[in-house]
Order: structure tokens, then sequence, then C-alpha cells
């Protein structure tokens, strides 16, 4: 399985920005008028995106800006944090397999602590 650029990343959710505009419109959430605004201010930020972080901080500003979007960026900050986990989890498998317990076991606790 390949590793997702940041611009794959971009593109998705640049579709999943478009579905939250459409849905925006049939929910009379969103008029016509705010069609313009909003995409000059989503492509103007997402050219100069360049990873994970600027991706996720664009989503906070796009969510306090604009409500609806705020599902949006729970998604993806969502995400972020399970991929972290699952790389925290495979570390800990790696440090048990050589013998690194106690390192093993500090790690694992910072894995549980973030899901309390």
């Amino acid at each position: 399985m390949a590793m997702e650029t940041i611009n794959d990343k971009k593109e998705v959710i640049q579709r999943r920005i478009l579905e939250t505009i459409l849905q925006g419109l049939n929910n009379n959430i969103l008029t016509q008028d705010d069609l313009p605004i909003i995409a000059e201010y989503v492509l103007g930020q997402m050219e100069s995106i360049q990873n994970e972080n600027e991706l996720l901080t664009f989503l906070q500003s796009l969510a306090e800006k604009w409500q609806l979007f705020t599902n949006l960026k729970t998604l993806e900050e969502r995400k972020v944090q399970e991929l972290e986990e699952k790389d925290k989890t495979q570390q800990v498998l790696q440090l048990t397999r050589e013998g690194k317990v106690e390192e093993a076991l500090t790690l694992a606790k910072t894995i549980t602590h973030n899901n309390s």
C-alpha cells in the first residue's frame, strides 16, 4: 500500500469540501452568494499547503469561518490521531520484539492515555 501524498490528501479534502458545500446549499445553510467567497478562500489556502499540519490548520480556520465545515475538521483530526496511534502500536511491538520492554511499556501508556 503506497503512502498517501499531501497532494492526494488535498484532493480528498477538496472533494469533501465540495460535498459539504452541496449539502449546505441543499439545506439552505449556504446561498449561492457564499460560493465565490468560500471557493476563493479554499483555493487560495490549498495552494500553499505543504504538509499534514498545515492542512489541519487550514481546516480549523475553515471551520471557524463557516461552521458547517466543523465535522470535516473533526473527521480529519481523528484520522490523523488514529494513524499516529497505529504507528505507536507498531513501535511498541517492535520494541517488545527487540526485548526493550520498559520502553515499550512507556510508549504503550502514551497510547492509552490519549484514548482516555
